[in-house]
């Protein structure tokens, strides 16, 4: 059984980014995309959609306008923290597109969540999406070994509902009421998940 990502020294975790081709140089292959780790230097990209409604509008934790200062400090924080996974998801000729992560991960219980964006909206509807939460489980089951990823989802969005429960597999485990209070109103959330047994049996389905 792999260790946990707290439990590694610096030259194992490297040997296990190395793996998976997540040197920063190479990127883990997807479908339609791919991922690699996530850089300051990824800032300017990122500023061209944080503050974009059309993109952030239903992430509640988002409070817009967000200052390159602010978004620097908060980039800085999660490539840091031990408890944050982050990757930068890119088309297969290497345009930045936007985000993907496991976060909140509670080590000592293999717990995590997953979130991704797609920041670039000429790039919405091509499967980018779909392809990076598939490379995330496999990042998250395989490498770091955790036992359950779970995210948060608006009731009233069916786009992502359909991703994560449709065609990712994840299970609805109920349904936070009045969760939220965002743009004038309450909004329930969907809590989701997947297993590690359930990833499983549906690799070998597949």
């Amino acid at each position: 059984m792999e260790k946990g990502w707290r439990n590694l020294n610096n030259d194992e975790r490297n040997r296990g980014i190395s793996n998976l081709g997540l040197d920063g140089n190479s990127k883990i292959p997807m479908t339609t995309a791919r991922l690699r780790p996530l850089e300051i230097r990824d800032l300017d990209s990122i500023m061209q959609w944080v503050n974009d409604p059309a993109v952030v509008g239903n992430f509640a934790n988002f409070k817009v306008p967000i200052s390159r200062d602010d978004e620097q400090k908060f980039l800085e924080k999660t490539i840091a923290s031990e408890t944050d996974r982050v990757f930068a998801i890119e088309t297969e000729q290497g345009e930045y597109i936007g985000n993907a992560g496991l976060h909140q991960i509670h080590w000592p219980s293999r717990v995590g969540r997953i979130a991704v964006i797609i920041g670039k909206k000429d790039h919405w509807n091509e499967g980018y999406a779909e392809a990076a939460v598939e490379s995330l489980l496999r990042l998250a089951f395989n490498q770091y070994n955790l036992h359950k990823v779970w995210g948060m989802v608006w009731e009233d969005n069916p786009k992502t509902k359909h991703l994560y429960l449709d065609k990712c597999g994840f299970t609805k485990e109920g349904v936070l009421r009045d969760e939220y209070f965002h743009q004038g109103k309450y909004h329930n959330i969907v809590r989701i998940s997947m297993l590690e047994g359930e990833y499983r049996a549906r690799r070998t389905e597949a």
